[in-house]
């Protein structure tokens, strides 16, 4: 007993059938059956070897040479490496898909061997899988590509989100990360704005330029902190408490805006609620509007 249960603890995987080795025997001695022997077919190798003084073993060998070269590999393994042998794992077929999914990346395996010491029947093993998905181009990021669509279209929540998703593929990516600090800056969320912008230059943004004269980062630019972070060369992050207010700046813009949307008593057509829209977009980039003003004169228009 205890033989068989270390002869089953053996990885007999190596001893698949090889699909080369049934056609070498089958060209060379085919007309004695041992291809017949070596593909599990007990039989026919016995009837093979009973009539190999005539010449129907040979033909027989021939035909089954050309039948072995055509044949596909996985027609191959289905026929006659369906049916386990006594000596293969019940599990080799499945080990040796993992083993290639591992090495080409999709797979990471966990296994749960089973305790030496059991009382009962013993518990069957568990593999457990988890999908790792490769790292993929901006271009071929789908969440980033979306999150640069609902930029342009001013939806700044949505491409928020879509930013944060596209992080998943793009682990901690630079450009990704600045782009979050621009929904941040336009949503006016100031702790936010500040931690992703100095994750983002800490993992290699070097575009300064847009930093200091991209509209999107207007709010970052009027904040107390930005003079030392600039004279710092935006490597120090850190964030005061006090907040300086924006009202007195925004207010006549916003009557302006206002007043403009008023006067507009018809119905406005597609092309020109586009062409407001995108009126107050800019201000919105350029910090000349806040995120509930801007808000509150989208739903003007649609009004």
């Amino acid at each position: 007993m205890t033989n068989y249960n270390q002869m089953g603890s053996v990885n007999y995987s190596e001893q698949i059938r090889d699909k080369n080795i049934a056609t070498l025997l089958a060209v060379f001695l085919g007309w004695t059956g041992v291809h017949k022997f070596y593909l599990g077919k007990i039989k026919m190798g016995v009837l093979y070897a009973i009539f190999s003084f005539t010449f129907i073993p040979f033909f027989l060998s021939m035909i089954d040479f050309f039948v072995l070269v055509t044949m596909r590999q996985d027609e191959f393994d289905d026929k006659y490496n369906g049916a386990v042998p006594f000596t293969t794992p019940r599990n080799w077929k499945a080990d040796r898909k993992d083993k290639r999914l591992k090495r080409r990346g999709n797979t990471v395996i966990f296994e749960r061997k089973k305790p030496e010491q059991y009382s009962g029947r013993p518990p069957a093993d568990v593999t457990y899988r988890t999908s790792i998905p490769r790292v993929a181009g901006l271009m071929q990021n789908k969440a980033y590509q979306e999150g640069i669509k609902y930029f342009e279209d001013y939806q700044y929540r949505n491409a928020l989100e879509r930013f944060q998703s596209a992080l998943l593929v793009n682990r901690d990516h630079a450009e990704i990360l600045f782009r979050i600090s621009c929904c941040n800056s336009l949503l006016e969320q100031r702790e936010e704005l500040f931690a992703n912008m100095e994750k983002a230059i800490k993992n290699g943004y070097k575009d300064f330029e847009k930093i200091q004269t991209m509209d999107a980062l207007a709010y970052l630019r009027i904040q107390p902190e930005y003079d030392e972070i600039k004279a710092s060369g935006f490597l120090n992050w850190s964030v005061k408490k006090e907040e300086t207010p924006l009202s007195s700046v925004q207010q006549p813009i916003v009557e302006e805006v206002a007043q403009e949307v008023e006067e507009v008593r018809e119905p406005l057509s597609t092309d020109e609620l586009l062409a407001e829209l995108k009126k107050l977009g800019e201000l919105r980039q350029k910090g000349e509007l806040t995120e509930q003003q801007f808000a509150e004169e989208k739903q003007k228009l649609f009004a």
